[in-house]
This record gives C-alpha cells, sequence and structure tokens, in this order.
C-alpha cells in the first residue's frame, strides 16, 4: 500500500490509464488485461468480459441491463459459452452473462473498490 500522498498523486493517472483500457476493450482484439491501483501502485487482472461489464459503470450507466453488455459480445462476433458449448440464442446467452454478471458484482467489484480502481463516491 502506498502513502495518503502518493495515492493521491497516482488517482489522476490511474483513472486515465484505466478509462483508455476500457474504451479500447470494446474491441475483442485489445489485449491490455490489467487496470491500474492507486493504492498499491500495482496492476490488478480483468478478463475482457469482467471489462465489459465494468466500462458502463465507468460511464455512469450502472444499471444497464445485461442484453446491453451481450451486445458488446454479439459486436465482436463472439457468443457466451458454457461447458464448451456455444450459446447461440440470445435468451440461453443472456441467462449465462447474469450467473457471470452476478458473480462479477459479488466478487470482483468489492474488489475493485478497495483497490481504488471504482471509486466510492
Amino acid at each position: 500500500m502506498q502513502s495518503e500522498e502518493a495515492i493521491e498523486q497516482a488517482r489522476p493517472h490511474c483513472e486515465a490509464f484505466n478509462r483508455y483500457v476500457l474504451e479500447q476493450s470494446r474491441s475483442s482484439q485489445f489485449s491490455i488485461n490489467y487496470l491500474a491501483s492507486p493504492i498499491t501502485g500495482g496492476a490488478h487482472n480483468l478478463d475482457m468480459v469482467q471489462r465489459w461489464f465494468y466500462l458502463p459503470i465507468l460511464r455512469g450507466l450502472r444499471r444497464k441491463t445485461i442484453g446491453f453488455r451481450l451486445e458488446f459480445i454479439k459486436g465482436n462476433g463472439l457468443f457466451m459459452a458454457e461447458d464448451g458449448k456455444t450459446l447461440e440464442k440470445d435468451e440461453e446467452g443472456k441467462a449465462r452473462m447474469e450467473v457471470i454478471y452476478n458473480g462479477f458484482v459479488e466478487n470482483q467489484l468489492p474488489q475493485l473498490k478497495c483497490l481504488g480502481i471504482i471509486s466510492t463516491n
């Protein structure tokens, strides 16, 4: 953990870097899988789908639907999968996305807040 002064100095740089990574990650071809933490001064790994979950939150669209997030995936020519099987029907994809999203909200989101990656304001 960094000092309070170092955290405050790092925060705007981390926010700018994280915003860039998240905006660029709208494309499945973008390969940076890390966001910067002003608290630790280190990186935190987020996979592509987790970044797509966080992007609407960053934009202040926290309440966007699973369908909105599923459009990111479909827009990149991808499909949700479960147990090695591609879920081509929208309702199957949405159901799987809901399970993954709930895991993100319960597990990943609190970590991102503790690391200062997501503002608690």
